[in-house]
């Protein structure tokens, strides 16, 4: 038994010898198995590498590894079709821009979607667009905060809406529209956008889809936050907003860990100067007016989803997601 063992391993060496000389022999006296072995080899290697590459996109380890890199050189990054020079970016952590480009290359897998989130104040909009803007890789359009940017960019449209609003007038739907349309150029909003606050009424919306037509684009879905208004007061009384990211909090539903702190970045919350029970009749009463019509508008073109919003937060998160999945 023993000596058969040693015979086979010595007729397994001698095979494993004669293997390699054909493979290395100068003279390739067999090219055809010298080139098996090549595509054999290159295989492998492919393999190695693309088990390394997902290795290092899905995994936490290589963030330890950012501190090490140290650009040779300052390359020209190319934004928004206007040139910056990288030194922009030198003050930027590293750990920032590979986290950065980490969600992009995951983004990148994400179907494109523009939404539009109607509901009355109170009724959780502030809420899920933050969980829908994440999940789907979707910028947050609030028409209030892009007019102030506008404004603060001194944009053309900017100017404009100032001009108007300082002489005391309401911005036209025309030049509301128009910020929207130069918002949705910036790649944050790439794989689409949640509109939030706009349109307010049909004219908005019929030119709002004007606008998005000349684009190749439409709406695809229309979220309606449908909840009572005797829900609302206590709803609106304790709500609490970081207005950097648009987070929403609440005193008895959705308390923050650290009462009147930001629980992502320990900045302190702020309460809308119109968040009292006497504004929110008028604002109800102005919601029933102008905007449950945009509902019926857009419910005609078979777009509207309708949420039971005076559920608990993560139910209504569980019922979007069922929305936008579908």
């Amino acid at each position: 038994m023993q000596s058969r063992f040693w015979s086979a391993n010595k007729e397994k060496s001698q095979k494993q010898k004669e293997w390699w000389r054909l493979c290395t022999n100068p003279c390739f006296e067999n090219p055809a198995f010298f080139f098996f072995f090549i595509i054999r080899i290159s295989s492998h290697l492919a393999c190695i590498i693309q088990s390394i590459f997902s290795l290092f996109l899905y995994s936490k380890w290589w963030v330890y590894l950012l501190p090490l890199y140290k650009p040779t050189r300052q390359p020209l990054f190319i934004c928004n079709n206007h040139s910056k020079m990288a030194s922009s970016l030198e003050d930027v952590p590293s750990l920032d821009i590979m986290t950065e480009l980490l969600r992009r290359f995951k983004c990148s897998s994400k179907p494109d979607k523009r939404l539009i989130l109607i509901g009355p104040p109170g009724s959780g909009k502030g809420t899920q667009s933050p969980i829908i803007k994440d999940e789907y890789c979707l910028c947050h359009l609030a028409t209030g905060d892009m007019l102030r940017a506008a404004v603060a960019a001194k944009t053309p449209l900017g100017i404009k809406a100032k001009e108007t609003m300082e002489k005391g007038e309401l911005v036209s739907d025309d030049l509301v529209v128009g910020i929207i349309d130069e918002a949705m150029k910036k790649p944050s909003c790439q794989k689409g956008f949640i509109l939030d606050g706009f349109p307010r009424t049909v004219a908005q919306a019929e030119k709002l889809d004007e606008m998005l037509e000349k684009q190749g684009t439409k709406i695809d879905k229309v979220l309606d936050f449908a909840i009572d208004d005797s829900i609302l007061e206590e709803r609106i009384t304790g709500r609490w907003i970081h207005a950097a990211s648009g987070r929403t909090y609440h005193t008895k539903f959705a308390p923050p860990k650290v009462p009147g702190t930001d629980d992502v970045t320990g900045e302190p919350l702020m309460q809308r100067k119109d968040d009292t029970a006497a504004v929110l009749k008028s604002r109800l009463e102005a919601f029933h007016r102008q905007t449950e019509p945009v509902i019926d508008y857009y419910s005609k073109k078979g777009v509207v989803a309708k949420l039971p919003a005076e559920k608990p937060p993560k139910e209504v998160t569980v019922e979007v997601q069922k929305v936008l999945s579908s």
